[in-house]
């Protein structure tokens, strides 16, 4: 689950671009990270000070409070949050109960899918996906949640999904801003139906309400052809800076895209290890050097990172014990 990065990694793929690190990229990049230290109440002072590059903790690792959960970001041809995770291999559902059961009207429809789910046993119920059981405890007997779920970002959908498509950008911000769900909840809907949420199946449900953030900061941008363009991936220097300033001073993780080309694999930045190398006099400047810039120093960080869960129902619990 946890992984490390090579800083020089994004430092051999920026070089690739002569004009890369030019300062209005760096410039926009700091601006982001200023706002994203604000969101997080925190004062943007912190920027200011890491423009000094011998500034910040050489290694850092986020403690156990500071810490997110680790989940899975429930991929979207297996059907999101509508794959019943319990069953091996993932897989959403063939048909769900409301398509399986006939009626003349609407309302004769809902009374014999209540009737189908009461005759259903616990266990059965207990292994449908977050979805469905969100349906039955909302009383929504047409199960409308998991059809939007299968239709609009689904196996239904059209174009398919593709196989790296989900929810990984929601689970990296449940996770850093939630507490992690450890014992599952039984509750009873309306008419008397029992439905037990695992902890993964509230996880599931809180990386579908964490898609879309209200507030975020972004430095860069993904990349969204096939081949791969670098002119608008994060500035080294500014990236550099958002370590020492994000993980190292205010002990917050930060979601990384890991991946430079067209798949976007967000991951959860949780610490580093740093070292500069000696101080050097420019000999020749280039265009991607500050027009004030009198001399450089190489630096090397290895980012640590938590991937997801591979295997979903072996972690139905605390992912951080």
């Amino acid at each position: 689950m946890l992984k490390k990065l090579g800083y020089s990694c994004f430092l051999l793929l920026l070089a690739m671009l002569p004009q890369l690190a030019e300062a209005s990229r760096f410039s926009e990049d700091c601006s982001q990270l200023v706002q994203g230290l604000l969101n997080a109440e925190k004062s943007e002072a912190i920027v200011e000070q890491m423009r000094n590059v011998g500034a910040g903790k050489p290694s850092v690792f986020l403690g156990d409070e500071a810490l997110p959960w680790i989940g899975h970001y429930f991929p979207f041809d297996h059907g999101g949050i509508a794959s019943r995770w319990q069953i091996p291999g993932g897989a959403p559902p063939a048909k769900l109960i409301s398509e399986e059961v006939v009626g003349e009207t609407e309302e004769i429809k809902a009374a014999n899918v209540k009737a189908a789910l009461r005759a259903m046993t616990q266990e059965n119920i207990d292994k449908l996906s977050a979805a469905e059981k969100m349906d039955i405890f909302l009383g929504n007997y047409d199960f409308r949640i998991t059809e939007t779920e299968l239709d609009y970002r689904g196996p239904r959908r059209d174009p398919a999904p593709e196989s790296w498509e989900g929810f990984c950008n929601g689970r990296c911000a449940a996770g850093m801003l939630t507490e992690e769900p450890a014992k599952p909840v039984t509750v009873i809907n309306a008419d008397g139906i029992s439905v037990t949420f695992q902890p993964n199946d509230i996880k599931a449900l809180m990386t579908a309400s964490y898609f879309y953030v209200e507030k975020y900061a972004q430095m860069g941008s993904p990349n969204r052809v096939a081949e791969i363009d670098l002119k608008e991936r994060v500035d080294p220097a500014a990236f550099d800076m958002a370590l020492r300033a994000v993980i190292g001073e205010a002990e917050r993780p930060f979601v990384v895209d890991i991946a430079p080309g067209i798949e976007v694999w967000n991951y959860l930045a949780v610490g580093y290890d740093r070292a500069l190398g000696a101080t050097a006099s420019i000999v020749e400047r280039t265009v991607d050097m500050p027009a004030d810039a009198v001399s450089q120093v190489p630096a090397h960080s290895t980012v640590y990172y938590i991937n997801d869960i591979k295997d979903v129902a072996a972690h139905n619990g605390n992912t951080k014990a």
